[in-house]
């Protein structure tokens, strides 16, 4: 799938030798916002929640937590990721049939749009759902 994918999108690799892939679980928020936070209290530092996007998520996390440890006073320490709390997700095992329920019906709208072209709607009604 993933060649396929990449083939699709740049044809000119079709015959390039592909050695490395790398595919797992995505960590989102209920919220689908990253977080970046530092309990002065216990001295604990968190930063997570980057949905996909974190090579550059992750360095601007790494310098926030930096600045927030060191107690500069920057800009990054005013992002509105600092100190943002996302709702708990549900409870297992209804965390676990939404899970599966939302990953089955988004490759079926994959599918859909490949076949058709167009968005469809049930990836809107997903993003209504899902906060997207």
């Amino acid at each position: 799938m993933l060649r396929a994918a990449l083939t699709g999108l740049f044809p000119a690799l079709r015959e390039a030798r592909i050695t490395h892939h790398w595919g797992g679980p995505l960590a989102v928020s209920r919220d689908w916002w990253s977080s970046v936070g530092l309990d002065r209290a216990s001295g604990l530092a968190w930063a997570g929640g980057y949905i996909g996007d974190g090579v550059s998520t992750a360095n601007l996390a790494g310098r926030t937590l930096s600045d927030l440890t060191c107690s500069v006073d920057s800009e990054l320490v005013r992002l509105p990721c600092v100190g943002q709390h996302s709702p708990k997700w549900e409870p297992e095992p209804l965390r676990w049939v939404g899970v599966t329920l939302t990953l089955g019906a988004l490759r079926w709208a994959d599918g859909e749009e490949a076949r058709t072209g167009r968005q469809s709607r049930l990836l809107k009604l997903s993003d209504l759902l899902t906060g997207r």
